[in-house]
């Protein structure tokens, strides 16, 4: 990724983080793509699961929206992304042109479902 410098950095979220974030929020969406006007479900409405596994994020969502159903048919689904603030967050020289950030306290909004138009945009 680049920072707002446009300088190369690779993003880690440390141990425990989620865990954090997930326990600290009321209500974490599930949208489609980032977009608010596309909610697909929240913890609060009691679709979406999230925790903390040994890999990172993970999230069980039972999705009943006819399109997003559609692209999963039709393998237009490319993945899952979320949208966080970091609270606290230090940083390390990973090599010489590229810089690693840590996020070791964040506050979670939502995670997405990303399909092939995001991809592409991307």
């Amino acid at each position: 990724m680049l920072d707002e410098n446009g300088e190369k950095f690779v993003e880690q979220i440390a141990p425990k983080a989620f865990e954090r974030a997930i326990e600290k929020s009321e209500d974490i969406l599930c949208l489609l793509d980032h977009e608010p006007s596309r909610k697909l479900g929240s913890t609060k409405d009691g679709n979406i699961k999230l925790f903390e596994d040994n890999i990172g994020l993970r999230a069980i969502c039972e999705i009943t929206d006819s399109e997003v159903i559609e692209k999963a048919k039709e393998q237009k689904l490319r993945g899952w992304s979320f949208g966080f603030e970091a609270v606290k967050e230090h940083e390390e020289v990973a090599s010489e042109n590229l810089k690693r950030r840590f996020i070791d306290d964040m506050n979670l909004f939502e995670v997405s479902i990303i399909d092939d138009k995001k991809c592409r945009a991307m």
